[in-house]
């Protein structure tokens, strides 16, 4: 090939096969016009020496300025030794030449010596004359650059510098800058480590600089020494290597994590994308199940041509649309960027597949006024059959944006992309378990993954397999590498790491989640009546639901129980509530309690679910639901629910039913992992009848009649049961009365002073406090007057102080404390 230069010299280019064909798919208009210039010549034989296949970006686009001026000194030392290939030891001449990149000064600290390396390769680069010998790139030095390549593409760098070229030697075998340094015994794992941290850390700084002050000059022009402003004028830069990434190329680099099954959808994708006509597929899904996995897929059997032979050889681009509109202050500017695009990927022709996630940002992206939105710039090409793109979004996205527009929906086929069971979910992170292996340095079990599974499913209900679970073993893996990292130690991730994570989560104690519970679960009835006096019967009604719920028996479709706690006020009903969620979630308050008064009016029902779209106090969500949706493993109570309007306890036959409510966002709410409590006083005159005070049974009877008159029949007998609080005896309050004289001496024992009650004194509380009408609330109140608040006065008067003890007895009916 014969190039011209400004003072009519011409030298003599040939080029490789490889860098050829590639750099003419990238500027044809430039590589006819150097053919047809007079006495131009191409060697046949040199596109006959390399087959490859066709690639759609050029490999020379994106050369740092440094990265040029080591090509230009290793073309000089080339010359300069009158050969006509550049060889990988040039190339490893100018990467030491470089005055201010960072690379020959870590190769030289690691025994890479410029001066040992020109003995090698004579002359140094200050004997070099500069004469004309006509070179080429050798297949070592192409391969070099090539690597570079890959290497800039995986680490997300904008251009390809001089440490990409080090990191591509270091991992070439048998070329003789390799050869030369392996001889000199360098090390090349630190050396790779120091070029490594390197990049990383200037970065920034390559970043910051101004993208004119790259050339992205021909290969031609590299050779011949020409800089950006000698060259000819340098290429706009492409809209797709700006604003999109190549799927294909990055599954090729193994960038993509593996897809395991979807099968089906691949398929179904396929079949669309070689359609006629309406040949972009719109991938619809929850959050979560793993619609820009199909793609990934997809890109991957591109690129090992396992696809039918009119996508052979095309070319997946993600677009980004954030950096598309990123910076566009000017009406116009993002009409233009979008219309340079959509011109570039018809030029590339139906090989060049687009894929945009989250497709429903295309309406109104990019608008304002008197200008286009992105979707109506797209609506032509994709009419006219002259763009492939591939859509994602979620189904209640599309219905909200998309579906709207009929002349954008039509264009697209959706395939629904459905959650995978919990086998299909195992498989698929067995598929990718290598990945978080070699990013973590740990070994991730076989049980950790059927645990991250199994616990994602059970306990986070708000989300999708298989992300759910994958979020699971990666922060499990971090975990235990940062653990190994402090102990010095080397064990895998197992069932109880993937446990931790879950109770970190949700806050679900660990012990729930991988200990047997079953002793625990045998003894509830005694557990609970450490703190619930008497109520035998509402203990053991509950303790049999929570049993059969823990041991799987329960309908997976409703809440793990529903029960409706009658009986007179003060006998402990809120109470069992806030025992029972110490004993499943080991924190009492894992508690939602509402009133049923302050929801006596039917429009109360928007305050519990959330208003309507239009409505005042729409964005703020219900007061139920919102608790739920943020705190789904808790005790839900339902405090006087005779007081409630008929339309909320619809509400209630609706949870316990179906275990879920649809708030007023249309989001579904699951209750299935709740348990409901409604509390009643219906029929509490009853317990004081004296003819139904030995009949139990009779008792029961008349108060569920009552219950089935103030609500419905249908209502009681969604009920998983119905516990009568019987009145409180006089022995149950003493017992009551010391278990909360018991609870202040440990209050103040925390502030080293010890207080003792005697038993007269006990039994006094206890008398005062007695109403078999009211409970236990008025003993409470006793205790509150009687006791603490003498002792209050005595705390704030100096007589109580640390280190002190107080001796409660009575005398002549009366209180008296004594202190020492």
């Amino acid at each position: 090939m014969t190039v011209s230069k400004p003072d009519g010299e011409q030298r003599v280019v040939m080029l490789c096969g490889m860098c050829a064909h590639r750099f003419s798919n990238v500027m044809p208009q430039r590589t006819a016009t150097r053919r047809a210039a007079p006495g131009s010549q191409l060697s046949p034989e040199v596109f006959s020496q390399h087959q490859f296949p066709t690639q759609r970006y050029g490999l020379f686009a994106g050369f740092s300025s440094e990265t040029q001026e080591v090509l230009k000194t290793a073309e000089k030392v080339t010359r300069g030794l009158g050969l006509q290939s550049v060889g990988t030891g040039p190339l490893l001449v100018g990467i030491l030449s470089l005055a201010k990149n960072p690379s020959g000064e870590i190769l030289k600290s690691h025994g890479v010596n410029l001066d040992d390396l020109q003995t090698t390769i004579p002359p140094s680069v200050s004997e070099i004359d500069g004469t004309n010998q006509p070179v080429q790139l050798s297949p070592d030095t192409l391969s070099v650059l090539e690597m570079a390549q890959n290497k800039a593409v995986g680490l997300s760098d904008t251009f390809i510098e001089p440490q990409h070229l080090v990191l591509a030697l270091l991992e070439m075998d048998k070329v003789s800058a390799t050869n030369w340094m392996k001889a000199r015994r360098v090390n090349f794992n630190a050396l790779e480590k120091d070029i490594t941290i390197s990049l990383v850390g200037s970065r920034r700084e390559r970043e910051s600089r101004s993208v004119t002050s790259i050339t992205e000059a021909t290969p031609e022009e590299m050779l011949l020494g020409a800089d950006g402003r000698t060259a000819t004028k340098t290429r706009e830069k492409s809209a797709l290597s700006a604003y999109a990434r190549d799927l294909t190329l990055m599954a090729r680099n193994g960038k993509l994590m593996p897809v395991v099954g979807r099968e089906a959808e691949v398929a179904r994708v396929v079949r669309i994308l070689s359609r006629l006509q309406k040949n972009n597929p719109l991938l619809l899904g929850k959050a979560g199940v793993g619609k820009t996995a199909v793609v990934e897929a997809l890109a991957q059997s591109i690129a090992r041509d396992e696809v039918p032979r009119r996508l052979r050889g095309s070319s997946l681009y993600e677009v980004d649309l954030t950096a598309m509109i990123a910076g566009t202050e000017m009406r116009g500017q993002f009409e233009k960027r979008m219309k340079n695009l959509v011109d570039e990927v018809k030029g590339r022709g139906a090989g060049c597949l687009l894929f945009i996630d989250e497709i429903h940002t295309l309406v109104g992206a990019g608008a304002s006024e008197g200008s286009m939105d992105a979707g109506n710039i797209l609506k032509p090409a994709l009419a006219r059959g002259e763009l492939h793109l591939i859509g994602a979004t979620t189904l209640s996205e599309y219905s909200k944006y998309i579906e709207k527009d009929a002349a954008l929906s039509r264009r697209f086929q959706p395939v629904l992309v459905g959650e995978p069971t919990v086998e299909q979910a195992i498989s698929i992170l067995q598929g990718i378990r290598g990945r978080f292996e070699s990013h973590h340095e740990v070994v991730v079990s076989e049980e950790s993954i059927a645990a991250a599974v199994t616990l994602s499913s059970q306990y986070l209900t708000e989300r999708f397999l298989p992300d759910k679970a994958i979020d699971l073993i990666d922060e499990a893996c971090s975990m235990v590498a940062i653990e190994n990292d402090e102990t010095g130690q080397s064990r895998a991730v197992i069932a109880d790491d993937i446990a931790k994570v879950i109770s970190s989560w949700t806050g679900i104690p660990l012990t729930k989640l991988v200990e047997s519970e079953r002793e625990r679960l045998l003894n509830m009835e005694s557990i609970i009546h450490e703190r619930i006096i008497n109520q035998d019967e509402a203990v053991a009604i509950v303790s049999d639901v929570v049993r059969r719920s823990r041991a799987g028996l329960k309908d997976p479709s409703r809440p793990n129980g529903v029960f409706i706690f009658a009986g007179p006020t003060g006998v402990g009903k809120t109470e069992l509530a806030r025992v029972l969620a110490g004993f499943l979630f080991n924190d009492d308050t894992a508690l939602i309690q509402l009133d049923m008064s302050e929801y006596v009016e039917a429009e109360s029902v928007a305050r519990l679910i959330g208003a309507p779209p239009g409505y005042v106090g729409f964005e703020q969500g219900g007061q139920l639901t919102e608790k739920v949706k943020f705190r789904p493993y808790s005790i839900v109570l339902l405090d006087e629910m005779e007081k409630a309007h008929p339309r909320v306890l619809n509400l209630v036959l609706q949870i316990a039913d179906a275990g879920r409510l649809t708030d007023g966002q249309g989001s579904v709410v699951n209750f299935k992992n709740t348990i409901v409590i409604l509390t009643t006083n219906v029929g509490s005159n009853l317990f004081f009848d004296p003819r139904l005070a030995s009949d139990h049974e009779k008792a029961k009877e008349e108060i569920t009649a009552l219950l089935i008159s103030a609500t419905s029949p249908e209502f009681v007998n969604r009920m998983d049961a119905v516990a009568l609080f019987r009145p409180l005896t006089f022995e149950q309050v003493e017992m009551i009365v010391k278990g909360q004289v018991g609870l202040l001496a440990r209050r103040l024992s925390e502030k080293s002073i010890s207080l003792e009650v005697q038993p007269e004194a006990i039994t006094y509380l206890a008398h005062k406090g007695y109403d078999p009408a009211m409970g236990a609330r008025p003993a409470r109140r006793v205790i509150q007057n009687e006791l603490e608040s003498p002792l209050s006065g005595m705390l704030l008067d100096g007589t109580l102080e640390e280190g002190a003890s107080a001796t409660v007895t009575v005398h002549d009916d009366q209180l008296h404390i004594s202190t020492l």
